[in-house]
């Protein structure tokens, strides 16, 4: 990452190269509209298109150039090829070189292109079908179709026509051109010249750097579940997608049923039966390097770690409620496709997600064929299973025991696999001898910083992404459990009975919780964004994430802030329990506080009891005298329109949604691994704050270190990122500490984004993995 800091080409260079991609596109599009705008043409205005790519112009002012250039534009100059070259000049930009591919900025009206029509393929690993010329650099192929001889050149010269790509004086001029523009000091001629089908590979710059380890040419990503929802299916995606765009070939082994949604996905297969035979779904160019095929097994039934949400199938199983015979069944249908994977395309290791099931899956693989495999605990599988089934214990202990590598998101993640897996330490094929870090990372193109102006037009933003998409929750629902609470009794001194409560709650029951809500564009358009200071929670509504302590420090939070709004982003089987707390609050309902607080759990279905914050604050501020005066504050502050619920979202709307909040609360009651919501809102510039253990605390303390390191921040400043766990304390210090990351005004904002640029760059995180997944290719491959 130093390095990437260090190199002043660099900057820049992501933005700059959508802008370059996205004009190119639409100048194409126009192109292709209009064959006939090819016929004339001004070289002034070529390099008036290019310099504007270069120099960061909007899409849309390069695309509207684009049209005019168009108008003026020959087979010798075309506009898309000046229009491409202004991105790929800034992609090649790689820190892990020391040289600089710089020819890919010339513009085209630079070289005697002979004149040629331009088409950009995508390698989808396969040698190309036809004998046309390709310039290529990486995995990268553009075609140029022409009469001149077949002519194939590698690195710098993406030019057609064997007279300038292979004559000495070309080489001068890029030198030279480089040299004045950029000021290089040296420029890496990596050009290998095939004419008529023979090859000539020159000779390779001496201070070309090698890595130790070259990078695996095929990579297994092996996940049993889909690409959104849970953090550990969001790393997954993002992984593979940033591999892809590093040029590597990626073989994903998950559940996701909707593969043409992901644009970085070349290929998938599904495999219908127990004997792992593939039937190709489709197949594709993109718009990225390299190439992902996606391999996905059809099951009877899918384990999970929790219990099914509300409305799911019978296809969602709690794992630990599976037979013995299911879970072979289940490790059967994933053994044979993957075995077959490997076989077929020659993947050289395996990165597997979680401690079980499919972690037996790629061990019996590596038996099977001796292909290498590394597992990456997350701390959902190792809380709510192994530590719960000493059946699916044996078998995580096993899988690690065979595994070349293993990888931790969090120093937690490895206290805790000691703490579970004693017996697997000791000696040089210890578990922590096996220990290798890693992180979550965060997409940082999709999540942006948004002025707070601009955040309407954010919001606007949020409504497209589901528009037309299948809702959930109701407000009649809703409001005929409000009327079912209000009828509760609160006249007599004994407080409800949990049965009276469930009745009210059931009333709401019979909707998708794994939808958006249908009135959320109403609920959006409830906040003056421009104005409100916003709180989020992004996140499953269960108790073990915490949030019944936000609702709690509400009416405190208010009498320092009043017109704070909370946003509550998620779905889950706590959603009733909170709505209905917060009407009890609103309306000066203490009896009805008290028992939704005394039996949440309960009412909640995940646990049993009471929710431990809740009642943690209320017997704390009984204790101080000050009970009376709290339940005052919220009927006097708190309205319904306080505290907003969306329903479930996807990413598409949530990189939407943080870049409008100020501040994001996280106080999970369970140590969480490494919460990808964190760097999520560093990224867009909300202040993060979280209970301050396991896994949350490790990303704390990147953020505390980034806002000091980067913006100066001092104790003062930082304290606020940090709540206690314990029940008696994390409301309260909701309550103090939302006020005071409020107070900071959004100055913090700019730091916190250049924390995630600079730390939490999924780009980063891919590269480090790809290295130690190519040096397992050194050891015995069943060892």
């Amino acid at each position: 990452m130093a390095g990437r800091a260090a190199n002043p080409f660099v900057r820049g260079k992501n933005e700059r190269a959508r802008r370059g991609a996205t004009a190119a596109a639409r100048a194409e599009g126009a192109l292709a509209r209009s064959p006939a705008k090819r016929t004339k043409a001004t070289p002034i205005y070529a390099a008036f298109v290019f310099v504007s790519a270069w120099a960061g112009a909007t899409p849309s002012l390069a695309a509207r150039a684009g049209e005019d250039c168009a108008e003026n534009t020959t087979a010798r100059a075309p506009l898309a090829h000046c229009l491409h070259n202004a991105s790929p000049a800034y992609a090649m930009f790689l820190p892990r070189r020391n040289i600089f591919f710089l020819a890919a900025a010339l513009p085209p009206w630079a070289f005697p292109l002979g004149g040629t029509a331009l088409q950009r393929k995508h390698s989808t690993g396969r040698a190309p079908a036809t004998p046309a010329a390709a310039a290529t650099e990486g995995s990268r192929r553009w075609v140029c179709r022409d009469a001149a001889p077949r002519v194939r050149v590698s690195g710098i010269a993406r030019v057609c026509g064997p007279s300038f790509a292979s004559g000495p004086w070309s080489a001068l001029f890029l030198w030279c051109y480089s040299v004045m523009v950029f000021g290089c000091r040296s420029v890496f001629l990596n050009a290998g010249v095939e004419v008529g089908g023979r090859r000539e590979q020159k000779k390779s710059h001496p201070n070309t750097a090698t890595p130790q380890h070259p990078p695996p040419d095929m990579i297994g990503l092996v996940h049993g579940y889909g690409l959104s929802g849970s953090g550990s299916n969001l790393w997954t995606r993002s992984v593979a997608e940033a591999f892809t765009y590093e040029g590597k070939s990626v073989h994903l082994f998950c559940q996701e049923t909707d593969p043409e949604g992901l644009p970085f996905v070349s290929e998938a297969r599904v495999y219908r039966d127990a004997e792992g035979t593939p039937e190709t779904l489709f197949s594709r160019s993109t718009d990225y390097d390299g190439a992902c095929v996606l391999h996905r097994p059809e099951l009877e039934r899918l384990p999970v770690f929790v219990r099914p949400p509300r409305g799911a199938s019978d296809y969602l199983a709690y794992m630990p409620d599976f037979t013995d015979e299911e879970v072979e069944t289940y490790l059967a249908r994933n053994t044979q496709p993957l075995r077959r994977v490997v076989e077929d395309e020659g993947l050289e290791a395996l990165h597997v997600n979680h401690t079980v099931l499919m972690s037996e899956v790629g061990r019996r693989v590596h038996e099977a064929t001796g292909v290498p495999f590394a597992v990456m605990p997350h701390g959902s599988a190792i809380e709510y299973v192994v530590r719960r089934d000493e059946r699916f214990q044996k078998i995580a202990a096993g899988a690690l025991a065979s595994a070349q590598r293993v990888f931790v998101l969090s120093n937690e993640i490895q206290d805790r696999l000691r703490e579970v897996f004693p017996d697997l330490e000791g000696g040089p094929d210890g578990l922590t001898d096996k220990m290798r870090s890693t992180r979550s990372g965060v997409n940082t193109r999709q999540f942006a910083l948004v002025e707070r102006s601009e955040r309407p037009a954010s919001v606007e933003r949020i409504k497209a992404a589901v528009e037309g998409a299948e809702r959930g929750k109701t407000p009649g629902q809703t409001r005929r459990m409000r009327e079912h609470l209000r009828e509760i009794d609160d006249e007599t001194d004994a407080e409800p009975s949990i049965e009276r409560l469930q009745e009210a709650l059931d009333t709401a029951d019979g909707y998708d919780e794994r939808r958006p809500d249908t009135d959320l564009e109403a609920t959006l358009d409830g906040i003056d964004w421009t104005e409100a200071e916003v709180v989020t929670f992004v996140g499953r509504l269960i108790s073990y994430k915490g949030i019944p302590s936000i609702v709690a420090a509400l009416p405190l939070m208010l009498r320092a802030r009043p017109d704070v709004r909370v946003v509550l982003a998620g779905a889950g089987p706590l959603r009733e329990v909170l709505e209905a707390l917060v009407f009890a609050l609103a309306e000066g309902r203490r009896d009805l506080a008290r028992a939704l607080a005394g039996s949440g759990g309960t009412l909640e279905g995940e646990n049993e009891g009471a929710l431990d914050t809740v009642t943690g604050l209320f017997d704390a501020l009984e204790e101080k005298g000050t009970l009376a005066d709290y339940f005052i504050t919220a009927e006097t502050h708190l309205r319904p329109e306080t505290v907003l619920f969306t329903g479930y979202l996807e990413h598409d709307a949530l990189c939407h949604l943080f870049p409008c909040c100020d501040v994001a609360v996280f106080p999970s009651r369970v140590a969480e691994g490494a919460p990808l919501v964190v760097p999520e809102a560093m990224a867009s510039g909300c202040y993060p704050m979280g209970t301050n253990f396991a896994g949350m605390k490790d990303s704390l303390d990147a953020v505390e270190e980034g806002l000091r390191s980067e913006g100066g921040f001092d104790e003062e400043e930082v304290a606020p990122l940090r709540l206690r766990p314990e029940p008696a304390h994390t409301a309260r210090d909701i309550a103090a500490n939302v006020p005071r990351a409020l107070d900071l005004g959004g100055r913090q904002r700019p730091a916190l984004r250049r924390v995630a640029d600079e730390r939490f760059s999924w780009r980063g995180i891919a590269e480090s993995l790809g290295d130690e997944l190519a040096s397992l290719r050194s050891l015995d491959r069943r060892s």
